[in-house]
């Protein structure tokens, strides 16, 4: 198997608002309409309460531009057999504190995101290798298709289900003072994630901080770090914009996001919500990344300029070189899972395969798949136990 990785461009880094509106009309017909998808009757009573926790502020375009009206087209599909109860804002449990509240029932489906704990979720860090995929909507289409091959084994030996995985937009780096090229990262203090992030930033001679997204805004504006790694949409919930004067395009990296569930909440429902459940969290998991991410994003980069953001995007010539640089990352994730005894091999060719076999796919084709064929097998249902 050739072990070398060339990366991905980025499709979506830089599109226009309208261009966004184009591709993911699908998408955003769903969330204005639950009959798209038609209802599946349910003999579950009293109703069921769903609790659905986080840490971004309620008033963040995720919350209300895509999570509550998935939220109420679930609850319309269910014919009011599950009720949600959403709580935002970290009042439950903290931004990384997603796993342990759905072990301790204090939530039913979490934020649990594989990129702030690579040793509990080993396998996941390869859905976050430099360049892999061209779009959030690819991404989440391989990463949850992928998921009862490769990622089960991460998440239920926590004693957790999946809710479903989500890839975001591409991410930037925001900035005081301008980066303009590969040199410009040495030395840099960079705020970021965990895991292959704070690897990939390093082989890129700059100073990886690990940080939460909570944390982030102050640490920007306080000189704490020089820069922060984070996409165009998450920018502007976690505020970023106002105080980073500037955005460069470092086309490199993307990460995966979970929504974990409760593994009691997942086994007590009847099977035909757990079938409903899972279809819906297919078309979820599209909606949110092709709104959020593409569309937000796209609005989120129009009010930057608009603000007096200056963007920069690296010469062809330094991405090709930071790719080069980072290049020995999937090698050193192949080397170190199949030494643990986990395929790393076979999941990076899979994923490339894919990325191959569906990378014609259009934004809109793959949510007409999540709504028509949606993957299944993620969590197993109740014939299956």
């Amino acid at each position: 198997m050739n072990r070398t990785f060339s990366g991905c461009a980025s499709a979506d880094s830089e599109e226009t608002v309208t261009a966004v509106l184009a591709r993911t009309a699908v998408a955003r017909g769903w969330l204005a309409d639950a009959s798209i998808l038609g209802g599946v009757p349910s003999d579950a009573r009293p109703p069921i309460r769903f609790r659905v926790t986080g840490h971004p502020p309620e008033t963040a375009s995720i919350v209300t531009d895509v999570l509550r009206p998935a939220f109420r087209i679930l609850e319309t599909l269910s014919g009011g057999a599950i009720q949600v109860v959403d709580t935002w804002g970290a009042k439950v449990h903290g931004d990384r504190g997603g796993a342990a509240a759905l072990r301790g029932d204090l939530t039913d489906m979490a934020l649990c995101y594989s990129p702030w704990d690579p040793e509990s979720f080993p396998m996941l860090q390869a859905l976050c290798l430099p360049g892999m995929f061209p779009s959030a909507e690819l991404g989440t289409f391989v990463a949850e298709s992928l998921y009862a091959d490769f990622f089960r084994e991460d998440v239920e030996r926590q004693g957790l289900r999946m809710g479903r995985l989500k890839m975001t937009g591409p991410y930037s780096l925001f900035s005081m003072r301008p980066i303009r090229n590969l040199k410009d990262l040495d030395g840099l203090r960079i705020g970021c994630s965990y895991g292959p992030e704070t690897e990939i930033f390093t082989m890129l001679d700059a100073e990886p901080v690990s940080m939460s997204s909570l944390e982030i805004a102050a640490a920007l504006r306080e000189g704490r770090v020089d820069a922060i790694s984070i996409a165009d949409a998450s920018a502007e919930v976690f505020r970023i914009h106002e105080c980073a004067r500037f955005r460069t395009a470092l086309d490199l990296t993307r990460l995966n996001m979970e929504f974990c569930l409760r593994k009691e909440f997942w086994t007590a429902l009847p099977l035909n919500l757990q079938l409903l459940l899972s279809d819906w969290l297919r078309a979820e998991a599209q909606a949110e990344c092709q709104i959020f991410y593409g569309l937000g994003g796209a609005r989120a980069r129009e009010r930057f300029r608009s603000a007096g953001m200056t963007f920069i995007r690296l010469e062809d010539a330094d991405r090709k070189r930071c790719l080069e640089m980072v290049q020995p990352l999937t090698e050193r994730f192949i080397e170190t899972n199949e030494l643990a005894g986990r395929p790393g091999g076979l999941l990076i060719s899979r994923m490339r395969s894919m990325v191959d076999e569906y990378g014609h796919l259009s934004a809109n084709q793959l949510m007409e798949m999540a709504l028509t064929r949606p993957v299944r097998g993620i969590d197993h249902f109740k014939q299956e136990t």
